[in-house]
């Protein structure tokens, strides 16, 4: 008998208010300088990142968001959780820059041409063009992600009030406005990635018209499917 509380249809109920949620707090806690709405986003964002693995009500999940909302709680009461809040968005797209970046390393498939495996068949990476293609792809995005992550930082160090300068009191070379900064850093970074897809799809059907592609909200559906699977290069490495 399952007696987990977050079921598997539960929780796909449960995904996407929370991912809506995590902006409106983070952005809400910064502008206003409220730290329990930068905790309230934090809390928000660990149950968004763990609910896969709690609704399979795994207890070493649970265990391990327990551990996390208490390390959570904790900086809160310390003073620091507006400062961990303002190194999410950062961390996260170091750690995209970096799962690009390992897979161009000698004896690895570019994880772009580890999409292309997947999605459509390996035998599409044998025609001509396509593997180039691929291997240069992923050098755009481990260089984008590793881009946006230095302009996150820089919105996020100076922003005031509620930047991580600003917060450890000190003055900032320069001010940027927090509503710009906490704006772009939980919505428009996102948004800018979207967007950075959606044209990359676009020249792809044009640099490369000699083949066939897959519609673009079938390439999202089937990237979202595969993704842990593609990042781990199961069944593609050497």
């Amino acid at each position: 008998m399952n007696t987990n509380p977050v079921n598997r249809h539960g929780s796909r109920r449960l995904m996407l208010p929370l991912v809506v949620a995590y902006p409106v707090l983070a952005i809400s806690g910064a502008v206003w300088h409220r730290p329990s709405l930068s905790l309230a986003a934090l809390l928000v964002l660990l149950t968004v990142i763990a609910l896969p693995m709690l609704s399979a009500g795994k207890k070493r999940a649970w265990a391990a968001w327990l551990v996390g909302a208490t390390i959570i709680v904790g900086a809160g009461l310390l003073g620091v959780g507006p400062i961990l809040l303002s190194c999410v968005p950062v961390v996260i797209n170091l750690a995209l820059s970096w799962v690009f970046g390992r897979t161009l390393l000698a004896g690895r498939t570019p994880l772009i041409a580890r999409l292309i495996a997947s999605v459509e068949s390996p035998a599409r990476l044998e025609e001509p063009g396509i593997a180039p293609y691929a291997r240069n792809l992923t050098r755009f995005w481990a260089g984008f992600m590793a881009a946006q992550a230095v302009l996150l930082a820089v919105l996020l160090g100076c922003a005031v009030p509620g930047g991580v300068l600003f917060d450890l009191g000190v003055t900032p070379p320069f001010a940027i406005p927090a509503a710009w900064a906490m704006g772009y850093a939980h919505a428009g970074a996102y948004v800018m990635i979207a967007l950075t897809f959606a044209g990359e799809h676009l020249f792809r059907q044009f640099h490369l018209r000699h083949v066939s592609h897959p519609g673009l909200r079938e390439l999202v559906m089937k990237v979202a499917v595969r993704w842990p699977m593609l990042v781990r290069g199961q069944g593609l490495d050497h």
